[in-house]
């Protein structure tokens, strides 16, 4: 996905918080098990003659291999979205969808500042929120969302960014 440039070692990755997937596969499984709480209720006999075992069966079935398909798709995003932190660059990569992505590199040198932020009660108790990153780029700054302990990370950022400036080799004029 990313190349590491000559001399760089990654100093931590960071997935997003566990909790965030945690509900998205509590709500798959709420999903799953819905049509066995509606079902019974639904008058089978008078909309379909015949044996509608097999019909509720079949579409219960076509219901749990969309979900399945949507539970996956969560997961990929889950496992993809990632920020690197290396002895060079910060490497942000933020999958959207199962075929996009947007990668965002930022080279420790011009990072101006790391904020991180923590909203809300579950979160807070959590210990998840973003890190919002100011560089001296184009694209003034960039927020990474729900990544645990988000004071670690801006420390860490901050702290690669020092060691990275004390390992610079000056440039001979």
């Amino acid at each position: 996905m990313v190349t590491l440039e000559k001399n760089e070692q990654v100093i931590e990755r960071i997935q997003k918080h566990w909790f965030l997937f945690a509900v998205q596969c509590a709500v798959y499984g709420f999903l799953a098990i819905s049509p066995l709480l509606i079902l019974p209720y639904f008058p089978w006999e008078s909309s379909f003659p015949g044996n509608h075992l097999y019909l509720g069966t079949f579409l219960w079935s076509v219901w749990l291999f969309i979900l399945w398909i949507g539970l996956f798709i969560s997961w990929t995003n889950y496992y993809l979205d990632v920020l690197i932190i290396t002895t060079k660059r910060l490497i942000y990569v933020n999958q959207i969808g199962p075929f996009s992505r947007r990668i965002s590199i930022s080279r420790l040198d011009r990072i101006q500042d790391a904020t991180g932020e923590i909203f809300g009660i579950i979160p807070t108790l959590l210990d998840f929120g973003s890190v919002t990153i100011q560089t001296a780029a184009e694209e003034q700054a960039f927020v990474i969302h729900d990544i645990p302990n988000p004071s670690h990370v801006k420390s860490k950022i901050l702290l690669a960014q020092e060691e990275a400036k004390k390992t610079e080799i000056p440039e001979l004029s």
